[in-house]
């Protein structure tokens, strides 16, 4: 499983930590974005995409791991996993269709 962290690395983007239906109604555009931070996870310890997320977020708002140098996960933020992409929401994430 490949865990991937995207943010968002436009100055003109206008949905920075916006929900997703700002972000659409914004100019939405995955090219805004680059990946700050990709790791690799060996088992899968997590039964389901939503618990993995949740892990993500909490992980990346609490302990940090000491490479990770961009900001903490917030709305707006992409998690992928694997191919599936999620937009960050105020509260949750909903799936980016790529």
């Amino acid at each position: 499983m490949t865990i991937t962290i995207l943010q968002i690395d436009n100055p003109h983007a206008d949905y920075v930590f916006m929900d997703s239906d700002f972000a659409i109604n914004h100019g939405f555009n995955i090219l805004h974005y680059k990946e700050v931070y990709t790791y690799h996870k060996d088992n899968n310890i997590w039964l389901d995409d939503q618990d993995t997320l949740n892990e993500v977020f909490e992980m990346f708002n609490i302990s940090r791991p000491e490479d990770y140098h961009g900001r903490s996960v917030s709305v707006s933020d992409i998690i992928m996993i694997d191919n599936r992409m999620y937009y960050v929401e105020p509260t949750g994430f909903i799936r980016v269709i790529n």
